[in-house]
């Protein structure tokens, strides 16, 4: 996908509210909510990845996105080069990267989004 930060913003807005954007539904919520919890069969693929250890015990991959805590509604999509959506639906964030690293953690990504969102509701 090619996209300006601002649509990439927009995108993942639209996850974050349940897949719709300006009062129109863009995407079902079943859509949105197969990301968010996805299903056994995923789970227990993504428990034999190399990625959990990076991603932790409650994370699976489901749909292109990794999903870090399907409580809160907590994933994000990772492009090739550091491009990152990440949602957090509970809590309201939306945080977008547009970068061109060759090596790095999308751990560090979502750590620094995580500490956004945690001054935002402070």
């Amino acid at each position: 996908m090619n996209a300006t930060l601002r649509d990439l913003a927009r995108f993942g807005l639209m996850l974050e509210r349940g897949g719709h954007f300006n009062g129109r539904r863009i995407v079902s919520r079943a859509f949105i909510d197969d990301i968010r919890y996805g299903d056994e069969a995923a789970r227990a693929a993504f428990e034999r990845s190399p990625e959990r250890a990076m991603l932790g015990n409650q994370s699976f991959y489901r749909n292109q996105f990794r999903v870090l805590n399907s409580e809160e509604g907590e994933f994000f999509a990772l492009g090739a080069w550091g491009q990152m959506v990440y949602v957090n639906m509970d809590r309201s964030i939306v945080g977008v990267f547009l970068s061109t690293h060759l090596r790095g953690s999308p751990a560090d990504q979502v750590a620094l989004l995580r500490q956004f969102g945690e001054m935002a509701h402070d």
